[in-house]
């Protein structure tokens, strides 16, 4: 007798099926629950000023005239792992033009920020960025904000999943 052909095998199978399907949309959206999506779209970001991984201060201000984009994320967030070489190569491709990339992270282990970042980041990385998230009506991960040149939040995202680099890229290409 094969597995299939017991009805509550194939019960299990479907059952199983659907699971995995759900844990995959799940990571495909991304760390995130009840966003707050676009809450400060067409308004002025916040500024804020953190410490990059070297010690120094960094304030948004500071890149008044330029196109920013600014990313939430954590070393534990799957899809955050899988945007970040995506966005890495994208500030790669367009900073000559005048793209910024801040990402911002809150996890108290900066050594493990660290060795991630310095690994796989060419842009700069902000530590302790808890409140900023809070400021920016993040609740889930990763979060991108695309500001233009005068300092207006233009677009939101939350998560990250296949195909939505080229979403990214054409949002950047836009304010530059």
């Amino acid at each position: 007798m094969n597995f299939l052909d017991n009805r509550n095998n194939k019960k299990i199978l479907v059952l199983a099926s659907v699971f995995f399907m759900v844990i995959i949309s799940m990571l495909c959206i991304g760390c995130a629950s009840g966003i707050k999506k676009g809450t400060l779209v067409g308004q002025a970001a916040p500024d804020f000023t953190l410490k990059d991984l070297n010690g120094n201060r960094v304030s948004l201000s500071d890149f008044k005239g330029k196109v920013v984009v600014l990313n939430f994320w954590a070393t534990w967030c799957g899809p955050c792992r899988v945007e970040i070489p995506h966005i890495d190569a994208l500030y790669q491709k367009y900073k000559d033009q005048g793209l910024v990339v801040l990402g911002i992270n809150a996890e108290r282990n900066h050594e493990k920020v660290e060795e991630f970042a310095k690994a796989k980041v060419s842009y700069t990385v902000l530590l302790d960025g808890e409140r900023q998230g809070r400021e920016y009506g993040v609740t889930g991960i990763p979060s991108t904000f695309y500001i233009d040149k005068k300092g207006v939040v233009r677009h939101h995202d939350v998560g990250f999943g296949p195909g939505k680099e080229k979403e990214i890229e054409q949002k950047i290409v836009e304010l530059l």
